[in-house]
């Protein structure tokens, strides 16, 4: 009995395990997780998928290991169409860091959702509002050894036209 209080009292501190991340249900959040894993584990030759107990997917080989954080996904107007669209963030990991590589943009059609966009980008989104973008990005190129560097980072605005990515003005 006593367990099961403290469980149940860890899980009420922690409401965020069992809530989506930026106002999405959990059953689109569900499949733009399987879209986005689907796409990661297709760039390899044999993946290898973990799931741990917060919901963060790891998909590796030998060469590449991507993340896909719950808490990466966005569900807001991104370009002139009407309607809202998901973005997932398919971060990769350079050991110790973890640097954004992919970006899904998904739309949801009928039952269905499909990719209507991918982004090869470094962009780390920090919020989207009103078709608007804002992120980090990285201030030096991927060949400098400042690449990483959690200092070096710009907050840019863009904006997603005709599924490319452009800067605002």
């Amino acid at each position: 009995m006593k367990n099961l209080l403290i469980i149940l009292f860890l899980t009420y501190l922690n409401p965020s395990c069992n809530k989506p991340a930026n106002n999405i249900s959990e059953s689109l959040q569900s499949q733009a997780l399987s879209i986005a894993s689907e796409f990661a584990e297709s760039k390899m030759v044999s993946p290898t998928v973990i799931t741990d107990n917060k919901g963060v997917i790891t998909i590796g080989d030998e060469l590449v290991r991507y993340v896909i954080n719950p808490e990466s996904i966005f569900h807001a107007e991104l370009d002139e169409n009407p309607g809202k669209e998901i973005l997932v963030t398919i971060d990769s990991l350079h050991d110790p860091y973890l640097m954004p590589a992919w970006h899904l943009v998904l739309k949801k059609e009928g039952e269905k959702i499909k990719t209507i966009a991918v982004i090869r980008s470094d962009m780390r989104v920090l919020a989207i509002d009103n078709q608007t973008i804002v992120a980090e990005i990285p201030t030096h190129s991927p060949n400098s050894p400042l690449y990483y560097c959690s200092e070096c980072r710009d907050t840019v605005s863009y904006r997603i036209v005709d599924g490319k990515l452009i800067p605002e003005d």
